[in-house]
């Protein structure tokens, strides 16, 4: 799979992977965000 994305431009591997980072960054400040939630009010805590 890798050797597939080589064969393109390097804009475009470049490109997927600064959207897969911002991708994880955003899934991790949304579990932070969660976790602060959860943890200071105890109604959402339950879920």
């Amino acid at each position: 799979m890798e050797g597939k994305e080589r064969m393109g431009t390097s804009e475009t591997t470049e490109g997927s992977n600064n959207l897969t980072l911002k991708i994880k960054e955003a899934l991790d400040y949304c579990k932070a965000l969660d976790e602060a939630y959860s943890g200071s009010s105890p109604e959402r805590g339950g879920e």
